[in-house]
């Protein structure tokens, strides 16, 4: 009979101890497979938040890139050059700055006007673009990339072509972000995704608790 398979003990003592184990083993196979449900949803929710985040720069450089081009290449394509000394205030040049945004006029594969500065303040002007980068341009192609070194800070990169009236490749124009901004703007994101995750944590923990003791008695 069921009463015979299962026999259910009188001793208190024995019940009790039945009871605990009963409720440790249904507490730890629940709070298992919980815990590593939050902990994989944690890991997805800051992939994604960080990818999201890394295409809402790109897009935003792609945008100021596109703006370098078009302010230049009526310069380029009627005169085949931009005068230095047109734009050497670089108010224009620097008009991003207060989105953390930098800006910058190649000639070919050399910088010349940007608003990117040396450590000493002056403007770093006549330096070449990474050549893997500008090669990559120069057949046609928008580059964007992050964690590129430009002097001695990492950047968020957008690169676009500008050709000259004839069609011909003339330079380069392009924005940048520091890296810096990201990881600074990921910190709360991520602070934020942890602390959702523990307080679910807590809440199923605690409904574990409450009703694996239940059970248990």
């Amino acid at each position: 009979s069921l009463h015979d398979a299962l026999p259910i003990s009188n001793d208190k003592n024995v019940r009790k101890k039945d009871g605990l184990r009963f409720g440790l083993f249904y507490m730890l196979t629940a709070l298992g497979p919980a815990f590593i449900a939050i902990l994989i949803i944690t890991i997805a929710s800051v992939i994604m938040i960080s990818g999201e985040l890394k295409d809402a720069i790109w897009d935003q450089l792609r945008v100021a890139a596109h703006q370098v081009n078009e302010y230049f290449v009526y310069d380029v394509v009627n005169n085949g050059s931009v005068n230095y000394e047109e734009y050497s205030d670089h108010s224009y040049i620097e008009s991003l700055k207060k989105l953390e945004i930098d800006m910058t006029l190649f000639e070919g594969d050399t910088r010349l006007i940007t608003s990117l500065k040396k450590e000493d303040g002056s403007y770093n002007e006549g330096s070449k673009a990474d050549s893997r980068i500008y090669e990559k341009v120069k057949a046609g192609n928008e580059v964007t990339a992050d964690r590129v070194k430009i002097g001695n800070e990492l950047y968020f990169v957008c690169y676009e072509p500008m050709y000259d009236a004839d069609g011909n490749f003339w330079g380069m124009a392009f924005a940048g972000k520091p890296y810096r901004y990201y990881t600074k703007a990921l910190m709360p994101m991520i602070t934020i995704a942890i602390l959702i995750s523990v307080i679910l944590l807590v809440i199923v923990v605690a409904m574990v608790l409450i009703t694996g003791t239940g059970m248990s008695k």
